[in-house]
């Protein structure tokens, strides 16, 4: 079963965990839960994984504790679960939804203003022009 196949099923019985996976010498994540992880720790998301070496795992684990994010890690040998009476599971993902869109949307918006200055040095003046008025 791939890595991303048994996220779906363990996510479907802790909806308000981070669900981790060990891959290898790695530790997965994925989804809505990557999102999450990302925004606490600024590791980098890939086509929906987040995954970060097994030597940060309590570097993450002191984060979530910090937040009280409920959260499960499934190792070949064992499984870590932390479960707080006042999880902030989903008041952290709601911040995480937040920041992501405004962050996607700096980006999306600056893609577009460098395709227009690029394709002529008189966009680039008007450009300039346009920001320096505000």
């Amino acid at each position: 079963m791939k890595v991303k196949d048994r996220f779906n099923l363990l996510k479907k019985q802790y909806k308000d965990y981070i669900v981790f996976i060990s891959s290898g010498t790695f530790i997965d994540t994925f989804f809505t839960d990557a999102v999450l992880v990302n925004y606490i720790m600024s590791y980098m998301i890939n086509n929906d994984k987040l995954g970060f070496p097994k030597s940060a795992k309590d570097k993450v684990i002191k984060k979530l504790d910090e937040l009280e994010i409920n959260y499960i890690v499934f190792d070949q040998d064992e499984v870590l679960e932390k479960k707080f009476d006042t999880n902030n599971y989903y008041k952290v993902f709601s911040e995480a939804q937040k920041y992501n869109y405004e962050k996607n949307s700096i980006n999306l918006l600056l893609d577009r203003i460098k395709v227009i200055i690029e394709s002529s040095q008189d966009n680039y003046i008007k450009v300039r022009d346009f920001i320096d008025k505000f």
